[in-house]
């Protein structure tokens, strides 16, 4: 790959779980993983972590990618530390840390979120000493808890990370052709969420790459409601990591095992004489076989594997043996192709590519080719529903537009990684695993207009004239093409011959089952088999799984706004009730000085004064929390709510001005030269 204009990029997110006092085994994991990072193959380009909130970790960390990756920054936040860290190859040109208006409350100590100060950090660098604008955003965000008593400050954040993101990719717009924009890191939401909608909806150029190659994955854990209507069999292990791309809670994390066998695995590498710092060997030199302690077999059910690891990024598309689709072949609305482009999809001849999109084209089985016709995402035959994207607005983003003709990023290959385990104290790297995504930069192929010599031949001229120029009487022109380059669809599975299919209904809780489709091209060797895939006709769209590429609707900001209001009118009730804590506390403690001098004792004094003072503290403490805490949090909201409802005021514009154009359109179409007449 030449250095000064890279044409691949690769980046990999992982929460590396390296909590001060908290964490298990946090200084062997955290070197054991800076030494896998720089021993991938291929190494990353941009790697970002979380929950890295030891100075001191961060220097092993370094120290065993300074080759790799040789420049590296360290985001300072919060009491502790952000956590966050991005390490590049490339070097570093400017550097930003901005903390969340909304990130957790110091009462919630044993939560941690506010003193940690949850943040979105970046970097601005350059893809080789004369290659393009890469900038690279990471983030953290506030963690979700059963009662979920911070899902304002969630919503606020991800509304923070869009306003961050979609700045960003306006002013990549305006630069050089081939600037990228990347966001990665733990964003603990769910797939097609309120907050996932939020961030794709108010950043429309950014894209989430495992949903573009996987819009069928999975919506949360099978007990998650989204999920539950979906009406889908509980997945297997493998399933999770292949399809849904679920990094958290798996069922292989052994940080997710029960204490028991944890503390069995424990002593056993304490055992063996090798639970030392960093171990005897790396990269499986010297490694124990921990299997006998206990081993979850790669098609045992996974009930609580989930996604909450990402990277967004402004791609156009995936890429699919070695070409990409054009952005604007699929109607967002209906996911059906647009006039004048439902023939060219017709005309594709289905894939024969494997996970991810990304990996070997040659292998696999004869009828591989079919198979990965009824996938999803990808290199999969399934049309990936592409929309034009405007980043000046979600509203624009759904109008048709010409093919791009400057070089464009799409995706290569998404997949999680980091699942090895330490090599002498066989538990996982992190309770995470990894999230690794390869980019690749392609310029799209623009048709050529007819020579003098072309246009007297009439064949000739029919095989250069673009799309736009079919009109309703081109419709034989087109059948003759398609006579020429018959599309041959993909098979039909009987599902109910696979004897996986018929196991996993047996043992699962829905209805509907996948359909068997083969697994190729991805570099976990050890993970090479078969696995379930919709067929075209249970697509995103036929579940439910609204698009990400649309923006908020109406209903949706009224939810935002209730959650804001609702949790604001409990914050302004908790501010009073400190207020009054502390003035009583501050009339008890007056009395509790009057009373010592009616105390004929000394012990007795003292007891009173000692009281006074601690009731006086807790007044002091309540009434200062109201204060600076609570009267700058309902400052917050008061903004969030504003800048959301401003939102949805454009939003109702722009839809009506919309409507009112299409009104017109339609009018002037039909009405002829009698438009004039009306008022």
């Amino acid at each position: 790959m030449d250095e000064d204009a890279p044409s691949e990029i690769t980046v990999l997110t992982l929460n590396v779980w390296g909590l001060l006092a908290i964490s298990k085994q946090r200084t062997e994991r955290l070197v054991e993983i800076g030494r896998r990072i720089a021993h991938r193959e291929p190494v990353p380009h941009i790697v970002a972590l979380q929950e890295c909130f030891v100075q001191a970790d961060y220097e092993a960390i370094r120290r065993e990618t300074r080759f790799a990756l040789p420049y590296g920054k360290y985001f300072q936040a919060g009491a502790f530390g952000s956590g966050l860290v991005i390490l590049s190859r490339w070097p570093i040109e400017e550097s930003w840390c901005h903390e969340y208006p909304l990130g957790g409350r110091p009462t919630a100590v044993t939560q941690g979120d506010w003193y940690v100060g949850k943040g979105i950090a970046g970097i601005r660098t350059r893809m080789g000493r004369m290659g393009e604008w890469v900038e690279v955003f990471n983030t953290h965000t506030q963690s979700p808890y059963p009662s979920d008593s911070h899902i304002v400050h969630r919503l606020s954040q991800s509304w923070q990370i869009a306003k961050h993101l979609n700045t960003a990719t306006l002013q990549q717009s305006k630069l050089d052709s081939g600037s990228l924009v990347l966001a990665l890191g733990d964003f603990n939401m769910k797939p097609c969420s309120l907050q996932h909608k939020i961030l794709a909806a108010r950043a429309p150029a950014m894209r989430d790459t495992w949903r573009v190659l996987h819009p069928d994955s999975s919506l949360g854990n099978v007990r998650d409601a989204a999920e539950r209507a979906r009406r889908r069999p509980v997945p297997t292990v493998e399933y999770n990591l292949v399809e849904n791309g679920c990094t958290s809670n798996n069922a292989t994390n052994t940080w997710r095992w029960p204490k028991g066998l944890q503390r069995k695995l424990a002593a056993r590498a304490k055992k063996e004489g090798k639970g030392q710092a960093g171990g005897s060997g790396g990269l499986g030199l010297g490694a124990v076989d921990f299997t006998d302690v206990h081993h979850v077999p790669d098609d045992a059910l996974d009930e609580n594997g989930h996604r909450l690891d990402y990277v967004f990024a402004n791609v156009a598309g995936a890429e699919r043996d070695g070409e990409w689709e054009d952005v604007s072949v699929a109607s967002p609305i209906t996911g059906e192709p647009r006039e004048g482009e439902r023939d060219k999809t017709l005309d594709k001849k289905p894939s024969s590519g494997g996970l991810n999109g990304g990996g070997k084209k040659d292998g696999g089985s004869a009828d591989g080719g079919s198979k990965s016709s009824s996938r999803r995402g990808g290199k999969r035959g399934v049309h990936f529903q592409e929309y034009p994207i405007d980043v000046h607005g979600p509203v624009a983003s759904l109008k048709e537009k010409e093919p791009p003709s400057k070089p464009v990023w799409v995706i290569r290959n998404a997949q999680v990684t980091m699942m090895e385990r330490h090599p002498t104290l066989g538990c996982s790297l992190s309770d995470h695993y990894g999230y690794e995504v390869t980019l690749v930069r392609r310029t799209p192929k623009t048709k050529q207009p007819s020579s003098p010599t072309n246009a007297s031949n009439p064949a000739e001229v029919q095989k250069t004239s673009p799309p736009s120029a079919m009109k309703k009487g081109t419709a034989g022109r087109r059948n003759q093409d398609r006579n020429e380059r018959p599309h041959t669809p993909p098979p039909k599975h009987d599902r109910e011959r696979d004897p996986s299919v018929r196991d996993n209904n047996g043992r699962g809780t829905y209805l509907d089952s996948p359909t068997a489709s083969e697994r190729r091209g991805s570099s976990d060797s050890s993970r090479q088999a078969k696995f379930s895939a919709l067929p075209p006709s249970a697509s995103a769209a036929a579940v439910g799984v609204e698009d990400d590429a649309l923006p908020l609707t109406d209903q949706q900001y009224s939810s935002i706004l209730g959650q804001i209001r609702t949790y604001a009118s409990k914050k302004e009730k908790e501010q009073r009730y400190r207020y009054v804590h502390f003035v009583i506390s501050l009339l008890m403690t007056l009395g509790f000085l009057a009373a010592v001098w009616f105390i004929p004792t000394s012990y007795g004094g003292f007891v009173f004064l000692f009281v006074g003072m601690l009731n006086f503290a807790a007044g002091v403490l309540d009434g200062l929390y109201a204060l600076l805490f609570l009267g700058r949090e309902r400052g917050c909201l008061l903004e969030f709510e504003w800048e959301v409802s401003n939102a949805r005021s454009k939003e109702r514009g722009s839809r009506l001005e919309v409507e009112a154009r299409n009104l017109n359109l339609a009018g002037g179409g039909g009405g002829g030269g009698g438009g004039g007449g009306g008022n």
